[in-house]
Order: structure tokens, then C-alpha cells, then sequence
């Protein structure tokens, strides 16, 4: 699964590294940065950070983020 979100767009509200902080993180600049660019999404646990990463998809208020 490849992750980006989109800096023009973010917010910097935070949800999605309250969801997902083995994905996103805060940067220096306080914006939201992707520590994983791709990550698999395969086994159990494989499992938990898809979900985990399609509720931090669906959570963010401005659309920011997009996974494919």
C-alpha cells in the first residue's frame, strides 16, 4: 500500500498520527510527515495497519491523505 498526503491540504490537526504512529509522525515544522512510504499490508498484523491506516484516510478533516 503507497501513502502520501498532500502538504497543501494538511492541517497539522494530528488525527491521523493519533491513528496510525507507526506511519505519520510530526516533522520539525509541525506538518505531518510519512515515515513509511510503503508499508505491507500482509498477516495479521498486515491487517490491523490497513484498517488502522484507512481510518486515518477516512478521519482526516481536509482530505489530506491518500493511499493506493
Amino acid at each position: 500500500m503507497k501513502i502520501s498526503i498532500d502538504k497543501e491540504k494538511c492541517i497539522k490537526c494530528g488525527l491521523c498520527v493519533s491513528i496510525c504512529p507507526d506511519v505519520f509522525a510530526f516533522g520539525e515544522d509541525g506538518m505531518t510527515v510519512i515515515c513509511k512510504d510503503e508499508v505491507s499490508i500482509d498477516g495479521e498484523n498486515g491487517k490491523k495497519l490497513a484498517d488502522d491506516l484507512k481510518m486515518a484516510e477516512t478521519s482526516c478533516p481536509n482530505g489530506a491523505i491518500k493511499l493506493e
